[in-house]
């Protein structure tokens, strides 16, 4: 990979903590829990974010590991 990919990447990592940026962890573990769940159970339906992951899926296969 070289700065073009880099590039890529840095936009995609910004795209995606915009996307969940308005979710907080609450400050209990009981809570975190719960949160958590949630949060799982809403980001694997994320339009956005299952763009992205393909995004990032394209890209990386044309760069495997040895």
């Amino acid at each position: 990979m070289k700065e073009k990919e880099m590039v890529k990447i840095a936009k995609w990592m910004n795209e995606v903590i915009e996307e969940v940026k308005h979710y907080q962890l609450p400050a209990t573990k009981e809570e975190r829990s719960l949160f958590m769940k949630k949060f799982r159970a809403e980001v694997v339906k994320n339009k956005k974010l299952l763009q992205i992951a393909t995004q990032v899926k394209a890209l990386t296969a044309k760069f495997p590991t040895p």
